[in-house]
């Protein structure tokens, strides 16, 4: 399970989609204590706290590509007080994380270089 929380703009069609299902994934997993979240948090993998907001970013460019969107998150950070604070406000390297999505995939890496230029 990953968030890359990178502009979701930047994100090819499978990461943008892939990222949408796999925060659905993680908000079940912590609403209903399933995983120990620890390792994704350490290794730049999870924000536990900007779940919601970053299912609104996907899904905003979801619509924007014409994608259709019907699973809204089940998710309340409120109930998050089970985990470490440090564990629960975790935050991502986003400059790691695009570094790695970039070198991962083509498709992103032409999405990034087309806004690069752009700015």
């Amino acid at each position: 399970m990953r968030q890359w929380n990178v502009p979701a703009k930047l994100m090819c069609r499978q990461h943008l989609l892939g990222e949408h299902r796999e925060g659905h994934m993680i908000a079940s997993s912590l609403m209903n204590h399933q995983r120990n979240v620890v390792g994704y948090v350490r290794h730049n993998l999870m924000e536990p706290l900007s779940l919601f907001k970053r299912h609104n970013e996907l899904v905003r460019e979801m619509k924007k590509r014409g994608y259709k969107h019907h699973t809204p998150l089940k998710f309340n950070q409120k109930k998050l007080n089970y985990l470490d604070k440090e564990i629960r406000e975790g935050k991502i390297n986003k400059k790691i994380a695009l570094k790695d999505l970039i070198s991962r995939c083509i498709r992103c890496k032409k999405l990034y270089n087309k806004y690069r230029r752009k700015s």
